[in-house]
C-alpha cells in the first residue's frame, strides 16, 4: 500500500473527483514503499507550477502524474476536449513540470538529485477510449 505524504493528507482537498480518484487508486494498488504525494505546488522564477501526483521510491525514483479528469480525443496528433485543443497539451505539461521538479531537487541538494531522473505519465481516468 502506498503512503500519503503527508500521512494525515485530506483527500477532499483536492480540486476534483479525477484526481481524488487516482491518488486512491495509487495508495491502496501500490506497494509497500511507494510514497504519494498529490497536489505539489512548485514556485519556480519563471512560473507556478502544480503536479497533480508525485510518486517516489527508493529503488524506482520519482514520476509525475498528471490528470486528466475530462475525456479526451486526439485530431491529427493533437490533444482534445470537448472538440478543442488542449493547452498545454498534456504530455508537454507532464514533461515540463517533472523537468522543474528535477531542477528544483537539484537545487536542494545536488549531489543526492543529479543522476536521479524524474518520469512523467499522464492519467485519464475518465476516458475509456482515445479516437
Amino acid at each position: 500500500m502506498g503512503l500519503l505524504i503527508p500521512e494525515d493528507f485530506d483527500l477532499t482537498l483536492l480540486k476534483n473527483d479525477s484526481e481524488r480518484d487516482v491518488v486512491i487508486a495509487l495508495r491502496d494498488q501500490l506497494t509497500d514503499g511507494w510514497y504519494i504525494i498529490p497536489s505539489l505546488r512548485l514556485a519556480t522564477r519563471i512560473r507556478d507550477h502544480e503536479l497533480d501526483v508525485v510518486l517516489m521510491h527508493r529503488d524506482y525514483g520519482i514520476a509525475d502524474i498528471e490528470v486528466k479528469g475530462h475525456r479526451v480525443s486526439i485530431r491529427e496528433g493533437v490533444w482534445c476536449s470537448s472538440g478543442s485543443q488542449m493547452n498545454p497539451q498534456p504530455m508537454e505539461q507532464a514533461r515540463n513540470n517533472a523537468g522543474s521538479l528535477k531542477r528544483q531537487l537539484e537545487r536542494h541538494d545536488e549531489s543526492l538529485f543529479k543522476h536521479t531522473k524524474v518520469r512523467y505519465a499522464v492519467a485519464f481516468p475518465n476516458t475509456k477510449e482515445i479516437q
